[in-house]
């Protein structure tokens, strides 16, 4: 599948609001907000708004009767209520839009940028994505196009350099706008541990980030690297290779995925096992599904049921539950007897978890051996 670079990611639904500003969302009514000091109890923001967003650099957008504005940490409102949408700050600058155009505005509220761009990302590295028309480019802090609006599609740039894409082919470029990564391929990845997979007349291999083919692109299908290794597949066979594009771990497997905390899940016939980096056996293929190891456990499911093993394969929660994921801090979201919770690693059951995401399903780990 092609990868789609651009999307707009200004706007942002989410309610929540930083009490490391000392200041508490109020909801009253009506789907109205406001916000109260947590220490005096004083309301700093009247009870009146649609939507309060999260602050960043100190400052959080609003929304009154369809228009958009900013505040700042103290309550007060550096710019009314009058965009049509807006992004948050980044780099001392957030993009707004007016009418159809966007431009950008800084933390005092002053317009810094004209709103004349068909659309705008907020700024990554001193620099910013826009569009005029149906091609982008990129502008500095200043407004001053750095790099023409010349790409069909392109990303922020990241670590000094962004994806984009010239007549359905994709490539990376650095701040000057030079090709590092030729726009010659059909799909490319994001760069992990320096190397990005991209594909060629349908085959996959990977280039490091001056833009060396250093794996030829050979392989039906691959995946980003992980330590030091990454996923390839042949026909039907799953292997590892290795940066220099040796094969290091023969490609035999119906199914590989990434390694994870030195160990790798590998299928043979319907049955999952680990490997190590050397590509030994280290625990038997005899799970139905499993997940990589995290914090030291993994989540394997046995007779349709879900529990975990350590490193030795020695099963530590048993295999009980209907929905099992990864361990995160110490706790891992389960599904029993249609109940969602929480885990500890002792297995010790809990109902709720201290800053956990709202929805404590329990997702089974995803067979990322589909293409």
């Amino acid at each position: 599948m092609k990868r789609y670079l651009f999307t707009a990611v200004l706007f942002c639904s989410t309610i929540f609001v930083s009490q490391a500003q000392n200041l508490e969302l109020v909801e009253c009514g009506g789907d109205k907000y406001g916000l109260k000091n947590i220490t005096t109890g004083e309301v700093v923001l009247p009870c009146i708004y649609d939507l309060i967003g999260n602050f960043r650099e100190g400052i959080a957008y609003i929304k009154l009767k369809n228009k958009w504005g900013y505040i700042n940490k103290e309550g007060d409102q550096i710019t009314p209520c009058k965009y049509d949408d807006v992004g948050r700050f980044n780099g001392g600058r957030a993009a707004v839009k007016i009418g159809r155009k966007y431009g950008y505005i800084d933390t005092s509220g002053t317009q810094i940028i004209p709103c004349k761009y068909d659309n705008a990302e907020g700024f990554s590295e001193g620099i910013a994505l826009v569009q005029i028309g149906k091609k982008y480019g990129y502008i500095d802090e200043n407004g001053a196009e750095i790099i023409p609006c010349q790409y069909d599609e392109a990303e922020n740039f990241e670590k000094g350099l962004a994806a984009v894409q010239i007549n359905e082919k994709y490539g990376y470029i650095d701040k000057t706008g030079k090709q590092i990564v030729p726009c010659k391929y059909e799909s490319t990845s994001t760069f992990y541990e320096d190397m990005l997979k991209v594909q060629l007349d349908n085959k996959w291999g990977y280039v490091d980030k001056t833009g060396a083919q250093v794996v030829a692109c050979q392989y039906d299908y691959a995946r980003d690297f992980r330590e030091g290794l990454a996923v390839v597949k042949l026909g039907e066979k799953w292997g590892y290779t290795d940066k220099t594009g040796n094969v290091t771990i023969p490609i035999q497997y119906n199914n590989a995925k990434d390694f994870s905390e030195n160990y790798a899940a590998v299928q043979v016939g319907k049955k999952y096992g680990y490997i190590n980096h050397s590509g030994e056996l280290i625990i038997p293929c005899k799970y139905e599904d499993v997940g990589g190891f995290w914090e030291g456990l993994a989540v394997v499911q046995l007779g349709g049921k879900w529990g975990y093993i350590d490193t030795t394969g020695t099963i530590v929660i048993p295999c009980q539950y209907e929905a099992a994921g990864w361990f995160n801090q110490g706790v891992a979201g389960v599904k029993l007897n249609s109940e969602y919770g929480y885990v500890d690693k002792t297995g010790k059951w809990f109902t709720a978890k201290d800053d956990a995401d709202e929805s404590a399903e329990a997702e089974s780990i995803d067979d990322d051996g589909e293409e």
